[in-house]
C-alpha cells in the first residue's frame, strides 16, 4: 500500500515545501500533492541544490509562491553546465497556479534540459512554474 504524500501550507527561506540538498534525493509518486507553500527566496514548492536529485513521477505541484524564482520548482547549479540527471518530471505530473515574483527568462542553452527532462508538461514565459539558476 502506498501512502499519499501531502506537503502543504509551509513557509521557508527557500524550498517552501521540499528542500533537496547537495547530496539528497526526493521522489514524488501517484496522487501526492505539494501545494500552498511559500518561499522568500526561490522554489515555492521545491528547491533542488546542485548535486541533489529529484524525480517527479506523478502528483500535483500547485498554488506555491516564491518571492524569487521558481514558484513550483527551482533547480540551482554551481556549474556552467546544468546536470541533466538532477530533475526528472514524468508525464503524469501536474503543475498549476504556481507563481514567482521574479519570473525567470530561460536562455536557449537551458532548452535542452527541459526537452530532455520535462515530459508532457508545458513550460512557458514568464517562467513561473520552475527555473534553473546558475549560482
Amino acid at each position: 500500500m502506498r501512502l499519499l504524500l501531502v506537503i502543504a501550507n509551509n513557509t521557508a527561506l527557500a524550498g517552501g515545501g521540499v528542500t533537496v540538498d547537495w547530496t539528497g534525493s526526493f521522489t514524488m509518486r501517484d496522487k501526492s500533492v505539494i501545494s500552498s507553500n511559500a518561499a522568500y527566496d526561490g522554489g515555492g514548492g521545491i528547491v533542488v541544490y546542485s548535486g541533489g536529485n529529484v524525480e517527479l513521477l506523478g502528483g500535483t505541484i500547485s498554488n506555491n509562491v516564491a518571492s524569487g524564482n521558481g514558484g513550483g520548482v527551482q533547480v540551482t547549479s554551481d556549474n556552467a553546465l546544468v546536470d541533466f540527471g538532477r530533475l526528472s518530471v514524468g508525464e503524469n505530473v501536474v503543475f498549476s497556479n504556481n507563481s514567482a515574483s521574479t519570473a525567470y527568462s530561460r536562455s536557449s542553452s537551458h532548452d535542452a534540459v527541459y526537452n530532455a527532462q520535462i515530459k508532457g508538461t508545458s513550460w512557458s514565459s514568464p517562467f513561473t512554474q520552475g527555473t534553473i539558476i546558475m549560482i
